[in-house]
């Protein structure tokens, strides 16, 4: 449903101008192989389809996650010290079980 499709847009437009973090647009496609995906030259986002069908606090940590590479590249204390400080405890949790280190798309 199109819905779906808003609710990612509305999610990303309002945790970037929570955090201030950069994107140029937000694409919500059909993936098998990522829940998000941050593409640093153009900053565009990606987001599954499928994620608009999971808990707020998934969609919102998976977000975070993404507009995170916009300065930081890679998965490392750096990046997790900064999902530290805008994010929750939790979020941090939630991200490094399922999307950072293992990349697995357990939702």
């Amino acid at each position: 449903p199109r819905h779906r499709l808003g609710k990612g847009q509305a999610h990303i437009a309002h945790i970037a101008k929570q955090t201030g973090l950069y994107y140029s647009r937000c694409k919500v496609v059909n993936s098998t192989k990522y829940n998000g995906m941050y593409f640093c030259n153009s900053g565009v986002v990606y987001l599954d389809y499928n994620l608009m069908k999971c808990s707020e606090e998934f969609i919102d940590t998976v977000i975070l996650h993404e507009l995170i590479h916009s300065i930081c590249k890679n998965h490392d204390k750096r990046f997790y010290a900064t999902m530290s400080r805008y994010g929750t405890e939790r979020a941090v949790a939630v991200d490094k079980e399922n999307i950072g280190y293992n990349g697995n798309r357990e939702l």
